[in-house]
């Protein structure tokens, strides 16, 4: 995901949503769990990259698509399947 304003940003955009479109069209959750390309292959940008990644995912205000952990920020999270019966 490029930074905000960017071309990259753009291509980054379409890219994820050809990844989790289909699937949220079937009803199943999406998750996103950042690799070394999102975090720039450990470059300068990599936080900024993982934070813009973040608030695309976020803002498309659906609550079955994340990205964890979100803004690049690890911390305990838990899902709300950990705590089906």
């Amino acid at each position: 995901m490029g930074l905000p304003g960017t071309k990259a940003e753009a291509e980054g955009q379409a890219i994820l949503r050809s990844q989790f479109e289909p699937l949220r069209a079937k009803g199943a959750p999406v998750f996103f769990l950042p690799g070394n390309h999102d975090w720039d292959r450990m470059g300068k940008q990599g936080l900024a990259k993982i934070k813009a990644q973040s608030d695309f995912i976020a803002g498309q205000n659906d609550p079955l698509l994340k990205m964890i952990p979100a803004n690049g920020c690890p911390d305990p999270w838990k899902s709300r399947w950990e705590n089906r019966p």
